[in-house]
């Protein structure tokens, strides 16, 4: 049986704090279906993912405490269905190369555009739409957790 996620829940996890508020602000004007929640490094991000098991998450690789790729891992033990998003800064081979690793994941580097950004989201909500449909992910009911 498919674990639960929440379809309506994206996940965004970033130790840079201009960086996550102008990106929070944007894509809830962008996605306002989606209850957006943040973190501020991976090891947060895990415990919000383990309350609330959003359906995409957006991290940083670089963060202090667990990075996005360690952070990333972890959920993968608990829901494999999830879609990634890693951001960095950086473009060195072997990030790219661990963020490829990882099941669902895609990679935009920063600064982004929020065009990229969003066009990489939205194939997300499709892959996501596809796996609910053919009954790979169930979602999850309220008080499910």
């Amino acid at each position: 049986m498919p674990i639960p996620v929440n379809a309506n829940a994206i996940l965004y996890v970033e130790d840079d704090e201009m960086v996550r508020m102008a990106t929070t602000q944007i894509l809830r004007m962008k996605y306002p279906q989606f209850n957006l929640l943040s973190a501020v490094n991976g090891k947060e991000g895990l415990e919000i993912f383990k309350l609330n098991r959003p359906a995409i998450v957006i991290t940083d690789i670089v963060m202090p405490l667990m990075d996005g790729v360690q952070m990333a891992k972890e959920i993968k033990t608990i829901v494999s269905g999830v879609q990634f998003i890693v951001t960095s800064a950086d473009s060195d081979e072997g990030e790219i190369t661990a963020v490829l690793n990882i099941d669902s994941g895609s990679y935009v580097r920063k600064p982004f555009n929020p065009r990229i950004l969003f066009a990489v989201i939205d194939g997300c909500i499709d892959r996501l739409t596809f796996a609910l449909d053919s009954k790979q992910l169930e979602p999850a009911v309220a008080g499910q957790y």
